[in-house]
Parts: C-alpha cells; structure tokens; sequence
C-alpha cells in the first residue's frame, strides 16, 4: 500500500496499476482529473452568494444587493406627519444613508437594523398572530426598515416614550437603563429639537 501512495504521488497522470485476478488495468490519472473537477464543482456550490457580504468602501458604505427593493434612492419619503423619533435616529444611525453598512455587526441600512433586531421582530409578529415576516434583504429598504422600527415600537414599546424607545433600540431590552446609551439619546435629541424649531 505504501508502493502504491509513493508511486501515485511521484506521477499522477501516468501510474497504472492492474488488478491480482485479471489484468485489469486502472489509470489514475483519470482518477485524479474527475476528483478535481468533483472539488471544484463542491466547492462552488457551497459558496451562497446571496449570504456573501457586499464590498465596503472605505466610508463604510455597500450596494444594497441585486435583487433588493429599488426605493432606496428615495431621499427622505418621511412626510412632515411622520414619526420625528424615526427622523431624528435615522439620522443618528446612518446619516440617512440607506446603503450604510456596518462590519462588526451586520447592521444594515438607514436605521443599522442587525439581524437579532429582525428576529426579535418576526418573534413578535408570530406571538402576536401576525402573519407578516421581514426578510434580511429588507433592511436595505428604508421604508421596509421604518416599517420594522414601527412594528418593533408598537409590539414592544406602545406606551413608552420616546427616550426609552430610542435607548432600547441601541442598548437592546434594557438599553434605558444603560449609561452606555445615555450618548446615543443626546445625539437623537439634537435632531429632535433641529426638528422641532424648524
């Protein structure tokens, strides 16, 4: 058996060897060619290029991918009506950049939506007989990703005000208890205020 490795992997493409009970002769050269065209074909196919992850300028910045929602080249659809608090972070997460991407937590789009946000917001759905979804793909949508924040705010947050709402959105559950987001809410209330006076 050793002979055998020894000799394969001195030449490859040109070692025969013939089987004991009949001259039957094996080239495993062959051999060799189907199973790299077998690894090549495996190793493609597991590649998903739909879980890939976009390339990232150097401002953090990444295409939504090809087949996400084609509105995120709306500048700003929220209406004067409109939610403020929404305003206010959406300029606090991403400066209103609907292609904002961030590395180190998958957090995408205009409001930075990670993908433990989007399942903690399908959980709510289901536990509330909802049979709505939202998809990762989504969160490149800024009025898919207004619509995530609103379902989140009303199956969480209904009779919380905004200060907590908005710390819990960047501290999670117990974000408003958090000093760590007391910087976050500063920067939200400037906007409000922008907002406010204008």
């Amino acid at each position: 058996m050793k002979r055998f490795i020894k000799a394969l992997l001195a030449n490859p493409f040109r070692f025969k060897f013939s089987l004991e009970n009949g001259g039957v002769f094996l080239d495993i050269g062959i051999v060799w060619i189907l199973l790299m065209f077998l690894l090549v074909d495996c190793s493609v196919s597991f590649s998903d290029p739909a879980n890939s992850t976009p390339p990232c300028n150097k401002y953090n910045q990444c295409p939504p991918p090809p087949d996400a929602i084609s509105d995120t080249l709306i500048e700003d659809p929220i209406s004067e009506s409109s939610d403020q608090l929404v305003h206010a972070m959406i300029n606090v997460e991403s400066r209103g950049n609907d292609s904002a991407y961030c590395e180190s937590e998958k957090a995408v789009g205009c409001l930075q939506i990670r993908p433990i946000m989007l399942r903690e917001v399908n959980r709510l759905l289901k536990r509330s007989g909802n049979e709505e979804r939202f998809s990762l793909t989504d969160r490149w949508s800024r009025e898919k990703s207004i619509e995530i924040f609103d379902t989140w705010c009303s199956l969480s947050h209904s009779d919380d005000s905004e200060e907590v709402i908005a710390r819990c959105w960047n501290g999670g559950p117990h974000g408003w208890k958090r000093t760590a987001t007391d910087r976050y809410w500063e920067k939200v209330t400037v906007y409000l205020y922008e907002n406010e006076e204008s």
